[in-house]
């Protein structure tokens, strides 16, 4: 069973014979009147590697968004294995590749050229052609985990193969009951005791 992530993070902590970072995880007692009984654990959202990096020595983590599976082993290389890491993953319950590609086409829209995610796209090996009129295939596919909810799952799991603490399933729905729809097929696909939330 996936144990909470206040927990990983104390016990990484205490592996290393540290204290909590004061700067990331300093809790304001000035203006709480109540602070938490321990600090939250903070992960920032970073894509490039000058962000990892910050993540890395200021937080307990990276949570990234919108990047591929290579993109998370490269993260996970960057930070070591005492952070966490807690990449998004984009999830359409459709086996029809056309109508699945069009729905994450629909989604994801036009990135603009200075886009953190363009550049981490291109630094990843993608072309402009590939980011170009809504993405190509092979930019969509790596994105968006589409399919069977067993495709799903594997996408979910090739996330934590690649070493992932956490994934953060994201139902690409029109709306909330369709969006807990999908991740009701997600959930009767996915290994039993792996914990999963909608964004």
């Amino acid at each position: 069973m996936e144990r909470g992530l206040h927990a990983r993070a104390r016990e990484r902590r205490a592996r290393r014979g540290e204290q909590p970072n004061p700067i990331a995880l300093s809790v304001c007692p000035h203006r709480t009147r109540n602070p938490p009984p321990e600090p939250f654990v903070r992960v920032l959202a970073a894509l490039q590697p000058k962000m990892v990096e910050l993540a890395r020595d200021r937080t307990d983590g990276v949570h990234s968004f919108s990047a591929p599976v290579e993109h998370t082993a490269l993260v996970r290389k960057a930070l070591g294995s005492d952070k966490l890491l807690i990449p998004e993953q984009a999830f359409i319950i459709e086996p029809d590749p056309e109508q699945a590609r069009a729905i994450a086409r629909r989604y994801r829209g036009r990135t603009g050229p200075d886009s953190p995610y363009t550049r981490n796209w291109l630094r990843l090996g993608y072309s402009q052609q590939d980011i170009a009129d809504g993405g190509s295939d092979r930019l969509v596919d790596a994105l968006v985990a589409w399919g069977t909810p067993e495709a799903v799952a594997a996408r979910v799991q090739a996330q934590l193969d690649a070493g992932a603490d956490h994934v953060l399933v994201h139902p690409i729905a029109d709306d909330l009951t369709t969006a807990i729809g999908q991740l009701e097929q997600l959930a009767s696909a996915l290994p039993r005791g792996l914990v999963f939330a909608n964004s």
